[in-house]
């Protein structure tokens, strides 16, 4: 299991051939809507990540909301291995960094690119206990 304590992971996000890994926990998930995106990635497997987060239900889609240091919650997610173009196509569905900001963690699999949101986000969203988004409108 990953575990992150305040802190961005230490280790590279990039593998030993240099292709960025991702840590998806919504729509780009296998089996839902976005998947498609990450046709040409591999697949690495799950995490639960712990650190200062909270995943909140936006109604189609979950956000990760980065908060202070205090707090230590689960993350469940899945990791992939992907080239600079399907990054490229993640950053654009994300709309990072405008909307969703990319953040380094440590993964199982070493270092991986979080889609996070601010704090604001808590407000007015149900907050997902148990840091596991199960699908479109569940």
């Amino acid at each position: 299991m990953g575990q992150v304590k305040g802190q961005e992971a230490e280790q590279s996000e990039t593998t030993t051939v240099n292709k960025p890994r991702v840590f998806v926990y919504g729509t780009l998930k296998r089996g839902k809507s976005n998947h498609g995106l990450l046709a040409g990635a591999t697949y690495l497997g799950t995490d639960t990540v712990r650190g200062p987060y909270s995943m909140v239900d936006l109604g189609w889609y979950p956000g990760v909301v980065r908060l202070d240091d205090s707090v230590d919650s689960p993350i469940v997610g899945e990791v992939y291995e992907v080239d600079e173009p399907t990054l490229h196509s993640l950053d654009c569905l994300e709309g990072h960094p405008d909307f969703y900001e990319r953040i380094k963690i440590k993964t199982q699999f070493k270092g991986a690119w979080l889609y996070t949101l601010p704090p604001s986000w808590l407000e007015d969203h149900k907050v997902l206990e148990d840091g596991e988004w199960h699908g479109e409108r569940d």
